[in-house]
């Protein structure tokens, strides 16, 4: 896992490490920035995510979000920071959608405006 933060994530601090629900999560500080990377309890890297600003998201991505919202989730709105997701399959942002009654999804858009399902 260190070697890996070290290669990956060179000049990285570690503030926090736990396990949940069998994964090591550790929270680091990269180029500053907050970040949380995943691994599996073989010490196999699955994810690495982070906050971004709503205004850095790719047109493509910002475009299959409204079509999702006026297609499938008529009345729901975003929630939160989107998130990049890193993954070894590829890259996605996770964005949550919420309603006034507080019921959410879960969209998984990659860069080109492709939904993950």
């Amino acid at each position: 896992v260190k070697n890996f933060l070290q290669e990956k994530y060179a000049a990285s601090e570690i503030v926090e490490t736990d396990r949940e629900h069998g994964q090591l999560e550790v929270d680091i500080i990269h180029d500053g920035v907050a970040k949380e990377v995943l691994f599996d309890n073989n010490g196999n890297w699955l994810s690495t995510s982070w906050e971004i600003g709503p205004d850095t998201l790719p047109e493509a991505v910002k475009t299959a979000i409204r079509q999702e919202i006026n297609d499938n989730y008529v009345g729901y709105e975003t929630d939160d920071e989107p998130e990049l997701v890193e993954t070894p399959d590829g890259n996605y942002y996770r964005i949550e959608l919420e309603t006034e009654n507080d019921k959410e999804v879960i969209l998984k858009i990659r860069e080109d405006g492709t939904l993950l399902k």
